[in-house]
Parts: C-alpha cells; sequence; structure tokens
C-alpha cells in the first residue's frame, strides 16, 4: 500500500479527503495528516511516506519551501499540490519542483477526485515497478561489469576496485551494458569484440601491470568527482577512461543546430515568455551538444546580457567558473530568467527611455501603412531590440508588434466603414501587401473577416458593434 501523507492547513479539507476517498481502492493508506510545512517535515522523519497530498498556501511554511525541503530530504517522495483555482502560477512552480499531478479544490467531489486518485496511483504503481526493474538491473549489470573488466585486465584486483563502492557503474545509464561497451587494446591499436558492443561507453585500459591497486583508485576517485554531465544518459556520454586521464566526447551536434540554439537564446525574447524560455532550454538540453559548445553558448548569452541590459539593471551578470553538471546550467538560466523578468515588470525607466518609446509610439501612428521592423526602430532609438521590446510593453501596455497590429486594425475598420474600397485595397492602406494575410489579422482581432464586418455596417450601423 502506498503511504499518504495530507498537508493542509484547512482542518475541513484534510478530514474532508480522509473520510470520503476509499483509499484502499487506490492502493493507498493515509499514514497521517499535518497543518503545516514544519509540522509535516517532523511527521516525514519520523514516518515512511510514498505520496504527500500538499497545500500550497500554508502558515508557517509555504508548499513550495515545503516540497523543496522534502524532495532534499527524501528524494524519491512525490506530491502532488492541493491548489484553488487562482493558484495556476504556484502550480506550475510545484510542477518544476517535480509535482505529478495536481488537485483544484473546486474539483473536491467524490467523482472528480476518483478519476484524479485513480490516474496518481496508476502512475506511481508504474514509477515503482520501473524502480523495481531497475534494482534488478543493476545487480546484473554489476555483475557484468565486473565479468568484462576482469577479462580483459586479467586481473581480478583490478576488477574489484572498479566495483567497490562505486556504484557509479550500476547506473541507469548503463542500462544497455552488455551491447554498450567498447574495449579498447592500445597496445594492438584495435577494438576488441566490434561485432558485439555498440559504443555506449569506451573503456581505454590497456594493460594493468605496473599500476597499483591505489593509483587504479586515485583515478577511479577522479572519475567519480567528475561525473557524467549528462545525468548518465547512456547514448550521450563516451568515456574514454585510460586511468591516469579522463577524457570525454559526445556525438557531434548540426553545426546549423548550434547556430540556431546560439541565436534563440541571443534574441533574448524567452525574457519576456515563460513557456518560450521553457520550450528552448528543454531543447538546448536535447541537443547532445558537446560540454565545450554548451559552455560557448552559456558565455556568448552572458557577453550579450551585460552588454544589453547589464547598465540597466546595474549590475553585470557573471557565468560560474564550471558547472559540474546539466542541473547547475538550469539553475544558472532559471537565475538569468528571473533576473529578467524581474528587470521586466519592476526596473524604472528612465525619463529618456520613456520619450524614445513615445516616439516609436507616434512613429506608428503615423507611419502604419509602411513596413515597420521593430529592430530597425530600436536601432534608430539607439537602444538594443530586446530592451526595446521590454520598454515598449512597460510604457504603453502592450508588445510594439501588437500595437502596431492594434493600430492597423483600427484604421482598417475606418475604411470599411466610410469608403468603398476593395479589402485589397484597405490591406494595402494600412500596411499589408498580403490580402489574405490581413484578413486573418483582422478577423483574429475583431472576430468576423473584413468582408463580413463592412456587410454589418452596412446592414446594421455602427450601433450594433
Amino acid at each position: 500500500m502506498l503511504k499518504v501523507l495530507i498537508v493542509d492547513d484547512d482542518k475541513l479539507t484534510r478530514k474532508g479527503l480522509i473520510a470520503v476517498m476509499p483509499w484502499d481502492k487506490y492502493g493507498m493508506e493515509v499514514a497521517g495528516e499535518s497543518s503545516n510545512g514544519v509540522q509535516a517535515l517532523e511527521f516525514l522523519d519520523k514516518h515512511e511516506v510514498d505520496l504527500v497530498l500538499s497545500d500550497l498556501e500554508m502558515p508557517l511554511m509555504s508548499g513550495l519551501e515545503f516540497m523543496k525541503q522534502a524532495k532534499a530530504r527524501y528524494p524519491g517522495l512525490q506530491f502532488v499540490v492541493l491548489t484553488v483555482h487562482t493558484d495556476f502560477e504556484y502550480i506550475q512552480q510545484a510542477l518544476r519542483l517535480g509535482a505529478i499531478d495536481y488537485i483544484a479544490k473546486v474539483q473536491f467531489d467524490k467523482e472528480n477526485l476518483d478519476a484524479i486518485l485513480n490516474r496518481i496511483s496508476d502512475r506511481m504503481k508504474k514509477e515503482l515497478e520501473r524502480k523495481g526493474t531497475a534494482v534488478k538491473d543493476e545487480r546484473i549489470h554489476a555483475d557484468a561489469v565486473y565479468a568484462l573488466i576482469e577479462e580483459m585486465s586479467g586481473d581480478e584486483d583490478c576488477a574489484e576496485v572498479f566495483l567497490s563502492k562505486n556504484d557509479i557503474w550500476t547506473k541507469p545509464g548503463f542500462h544497455e551494458m552488455a551491447s554498450g561497451i567498447w574495449y579498447w587494446n592500445q597496445e594492438s591499436d584495435e577494438f576488441l569484440f566490434p561485432e558485439r558492443f555498440d559504443g555506449c561507453m569506451l573503456l581505454s585500459v590497456s594493460r594493468t601491470q605496473g599500476l597499483s591497486k591505489h593509483q587504479l583508485e586515485k583515478a577511479l576517485l577522479k572519475y567519480k568527482r567528475e561525473k557524467f554531465f549528462w545525468d548518465y544518459t547512456g547514448n550521450r556520454e563516451i568515456i574514454s577512461y585510460p586511468y591516469q586521464e579522463l577524457l570525454r566526447q559526445q556525438e557531434p551536434v548540426n553545426e546549423e543546430e548550434f547556430q540556431t540554439l546560439k541565436k534563440r537564446w541571443l534574441s533574448f525574447k524567452w525574457i519576456q515568455e515563460e513557456s518560450l524560455f521553457e520550450k528552448i532550454r528543454f531543447d538546448l538540453k536535447k541537443s547532445n551538444l558537446t560540454v565545450a559548445r554548451l559552455y560557448h553558448i552559456m558565455l556568448a548569452l552572458e557577453n550579450a546580457w551585460n552588454q544589453n541590459y547589464g547598465a540597466v539593471a546595474d549590475k553585470q551578470i557573471t557565468m560560474p567558473p564550471e558547472f559540474h553538471s546539466w542541473q547547475d546550467v538550469e539553475q544558472w538560466l532559471g537565475a538569468l530568467y528571473a533576473e529578467g523578468a524581474g528587470l521586466s515588470s519592476n526596473s524604472q525607466l528612465s525619463g529618456d527611455i520613456k520619450a524614445a518609446i513615445l516616439r516609436a509610439k507616434r512613429y506608428a501612428d503615423e507611419h502604419y501603412t509602411e513596413h515597420i521592423v521593430s529592430e530597425e526602430l530600436a536601432q534608430r532609438l539607439n537602444i538594443s531590440r530586446s530592451y526595446f521590446s521590454i520598454c515598449f510593453g512597460r510604457v504603453v501596455g502592450v508588445p510594439f508588434n501588437e500595437y502596431l497590429r492594434g493600430v492597423r486594425v483600427r484604421k482598417a475598420k475606418e475604411y470599411l466603414e466610410y469608403t468603398q474600397k476593395s479589402i485589397a485595397a484597405v490591406a494595402e492602406a494600412v500596411g499589408y501587401e498580403d490580402e489574405k494575410y490581413f484578413s486573418r489579422v483582422f478577423k483574429k482581432a475583431i472576430g468576423m473577416s473584413p468582408g463580413e464586418y463592412r456587410k454589418r455596417v452596412q446592414r446594421n450601423g455602427l450601433a450594433d458593434l
């Protein structure tokens, strides 16, 4: 049975959940309840718990802080958050912290809860099955690695060095161990068993004669300190390990893909849209970049940020001297996003900047018939494109392109109301060369096509619009 802890400062919510639901039906058992995060942490220290149902807004300690501390102590603990319908920002943060699901309190009726708990139960059972398989595989893989190393080195002591207290060899990234190890014989300069192994990992062991057990242990400790940058994913890391040094390399990345990734980061569009930030961060992780190229992007990002925003934010950002893992990169990017979001929403704009933005607004009002590109307009004002976008949104209330579309649609409505110009002529008069594109923009803004709008005006007049 899955042990469940319910954490909510509302006693009625806790008692209602416990009493109403047939927990055994979901393979669950309520192990306890707590009214706040501090109390819940004390409970977790004393009792075995698999799943926590936790409110997000509680006294003494927020639900998010409780999640962080509980996850730090018990990484395998699963969370489902309880929330009211206004907590969507908190829900996103909770999901990023590792929550597997959420239950809206407005859905607290038996039918909805039954469907949600069934879903959670199925998910957790599958996860437990996966972990059980992984544990069994670890034992098999440990035996396989031991046998392989012993076979290659001809030295049982060497095999013991590799496996003794070094569970790194049985991590999930080695789940294709049987088909994933090359052995390189340096003396004969050839691969052994190429028909059996598939390049998941490269052990460059050569001969071990003359190497003491202490030397092997020292080399292995060096390897363990390095760790896998990409979370032990076998198809991502090829390790050359000649005992005396650690070399790392990955599959070559497509140059075009690399440049595209770099360009997306340096555009800084992600500052204003969290979903875009999450998307390109995900794409970066899946890109199979070498660590060196990842550093290249991060360094370029640091330099571009300081050039564009350093003076405005009144501080320069500094990339850490080294990233030990992908998690370190994620944390740094997350901090950078938070800095940018804060700059976007909270910074005080100078009088000169506000005046420049108002000039840009006036330019859009007067030149809407022309081809206007925000980047060119920003250059005229001597402002970086990304900072121009942030400032325009703060001063005017909407992004520049959205404002320009609004001006053009308003002018188009006037043409449709008071002239007999064709739709194509109206489109051209308000700055659109493509009539079909103009019609799509108009319909999205008004809810009807230009032709429908004109007919409605002719039939009913402006009073009904």
